[in-house]
């Protein structure tokens, strides 16, 4: 059986510790600025995503319903919503949709909303930033920028379709989605 003395040698040295003990120092300072960087994007992550599915739920509740829907950004206050027409009799009164398909209507702390860009094909008299879907499927031109200050997405929306998609970055300008088949 062995034993266990103090003068046999079989301890650690002070250099070895310091060694051990700066890799893991070294280890530590670049696994630490990874791990907050990845909850950053997940806080920006989250909301554009809840944007994006409001921007398909107004899409697909235009077609389904034969109604405009609006999909209102209030950019000051870091709130999103949607509108429809409160009465099919009445197609120019629009009220505030109360649906479930989103969770958050409102930018959390630190991610607010960059560029608004929206090529309107209709005039209306909302409030706000307005994105409108049509039953026929198309929509206004948009890009919807959204920050925490270090990453940006961008919320695109296609006037000929009027498919949103999600882009991890900046979006300079509008975009033709059609393909030129003979060229």
């Amino acid at each position: 059986m062995p034993t266990w003395s103090t003068g046999s040698g079989r301890g650690f040295t002070l250099v070895e510790l310091i060694v051990v003990v700066s890799i893991i120092a070294v280890l530590a300072t670049m696994t630490i600025p990874r791990m907050t960087a990845g909850t950053s994007s997940a806080t920006l992550r989250a909301p554009t995503r809840d944007l994006l599915s409001m921007a398909r739920y107004a899409r697909d509740y235009a077609a389904t319903r034969a109604c405009e829907c609006r999909l209102v950004i209030d950019a000051a206050e870091g709130r999103f919503v949607l509108t429809a027409p409160a009465d099919p009799n009445r197609p120019d009164e629009f009220r505030t949709l109360r649906t479930t398909v989103v969770k958050r209507r409102t930018l959390p702390d630190g991610v607010r909303f960059g560029r608004i860009r929206i090529r309107r094909t209709i005039e209306h008299e909302e409030a706000g930033d307005v994105i409108a879907f049509r039953p026929d499927g198309r929509s206004d031109a948009a890009i919807v920028e959204i920050t925490d200050g270090r990453r940006t997405c961008s919320l695109v929306v296609h006037p000929d379709s009027g498919r949103p998609k999600l882009v991890e970055d900046v979006v300079a300008e509008f975009r033709d989605e059609r393909i030129d088949l003979d060229g």
